[in-house]
């Protein structure tokens, strides 16, 4: 199974216990491949740096460049030939789907609203991280 997972996601996977960190041990395991692209893992390191993010990344015994290796290292990374202008609210959010229609994806897992509003792009589900876990285990 394929997806691409969006930027809160991933994060979360990496600082916190929950459902994006159950996502990522599927990813861990192999049961999932995880598909991204240059776009989106910028925006991850982006994100890291951040401030806010210092504490938990710290908490968590971690560094940003720790958490980018590891993201790397479970990553297939595709280079989006198309682009789309799909999400009209949030237009940094038409990267996700750019990626999943390029590696074809089954899915993208988010907890971002102006994605999860379009729930499907060319037949790519959008769903959140409990949905995507009911859904594989079910």
């Amino acid at each position: 199974m394929k997806v691409v997972l969006d930027t809160n996601v991933l994060i979360s996977a990496f600082l916190w216990s929950g459902k994006p960190a159950e996502v990522m041990r599927q990813v861990e395991v192999g049961r999932v491949k995880m598909y991204l692209s240059q776009d989106i893992l910028e925006e991850i390191e982006v994100v890291l740096e951040k401030d806010k993010l210092k504490t938990p990344i710290a908490a968590s015994g971690q560094s940003v460049r720790l958490v980018m290796n590891k993201i790397y290292s479970m990553a297939h990374v595709v280079s989006p030939t198309a682009k789309t202008s799909r999400v009209k609210e949030d237009p940094d959010d038409d990267k996700f789907l750019d990626c999943a229609v390029e590696c074809k994806a089954d899915y993208i897992v988010s907890g971002d609203r102006h994605l999860l509003k379009l729930e499907e792009y060319q037949r790519i589900k959008i769903i959140t991280a409990s949905q995507f876990l009911k859904l594989i285990k079910g």
